[in-house]
């Protein structure tokens, strides 16, 4: 061989030696193995890439929660005359009846001249048919009530019923979407009404510093009132040893001149006695015939001393 071939032998088995020391990598699956794992051994694949949450990825939508507003309440309930009645409405002379009222909201409540509670009840034994009048006063306004008691007398023919001209409350109309509301709107003719109430009462019986017996005279009803009336004044005294003394009745006409909300104290005739143990007085007027709640015109037994 000359030297030509031998120098292309060499780059032959050269060509050969590096070929077998350096085997191409295989693919499979897209993922490039090593030849030698190509026999008979199973190749070993990735770990399976974890699922990453993309950053820009909106949270889903929380439904907003609807704040429920809480409703308000008046702390000052409307004022208002539930109930006011009188068990039985008839009765005979000398039976009695009960009256009841129940009244809402924050008033003055009076009663034929007399303070009394919200709900309560009131028995009285009159002799003649009666007239109850109930006010409820608010401060900002009025709510009146009115009933009447028949009294029968026994062998007499029964008196004719007065009609009831007070007219009847209408609830005010609200529109449909709000709720009902419980204030008591007075009409017009229901305001009429009330100016024309005339209402004296005995109010109290005191002793003066100077030491006479006073009586105070009120105006209760929602007209003035200037007149002269009757004034009837009856005292009891108790001696130390317990007996009892009757002075004379004391009997006076007296001038009235009161606004609505008004009164004035007169002299009953009366004194005390510092040698008596108690002293006890009673009081009656006689009002004009306009005034026709009698039940308040007396004061009795009312203890002085």
């Amino acid at each position: 061989m000359n030297k030509k071939s031998i120098v292309f032998v060499m780059i032959v088995v050269l060509s050969v030696l590096l070929q077998s020391c350096s085997m191409p990598s295989q693919q499979m699956n897209g993922w490039e193995v090593p030849a030698e794992n190509m026999q008979g051994e199973m190749p070993i694949e990735p770990p399976p890439q974890e699922m990453m949450e993309d950053p820009d990825a909106m949270p889903p939508e929380e439904m907003p929660q609807e704040e429920m507003e809480p409703e308000e309440m008046d702390p000052n309930r409307e004022m208002h005359i539930v109930d006011f009645l009188a068990q039985p409405p008839e009765i005979m002379a000398g039976d009695c009846t009960l009256l009841e009222w129940y009244v809402e909201g924050e008033a003055e409540i009076n009663m034929n001249g007399i303070n009394v509670g919200h709900a309560d009840t009131y028995q009285d034994c009159p002799m003649e048919t009666t007239h109850y009048v109930l006010i409820a006063n608010s401060g900002q306004g009025e709510e009146i009530r009115e009933i009447a008691v028949l009294v029968h007398n026994e062998g007499q023919p029964n008196p004719p019923a007065e009609p009831n001209t007070k007219p009847t409350e209408k609830p005010t109309e609200k529109p449909p979407a709000n709720p009902p509301s419980n204030k008591v709107t007075a009409t017009p003719t229901l305001m009429i009404l009330q100016a024309m109430i005339v209402d004296l009462a005995v109010d109290n019986i005191y002793p003066s510093a100077s030491g006479k017996i006073m009586v105070r005279i009120k105006n209760v009803g929602t007209e003035q009132v200037s007149n002269n009336i009757s004034l009837n004044c009856k005292g009891l005294y108790t001696t130390q040893n317990d007996n009892q003394v009757w002075p004379p009745d004391q009997n006076k006409t007296i001038t009235i001149k009161l606004n609505s909300g008004q009164y004035a104290d007169y002299e009953t005739g009366f004194a005390r006695n510092p040698d008596m143990k108690t002293f006890q007085v009673s009081c009656k007027i006689a009002p004009p015939a306009s005034d026709f709640i009698t039940a308040n015109n007396e004061l009795n037994n009312v203890k002085v001393k």
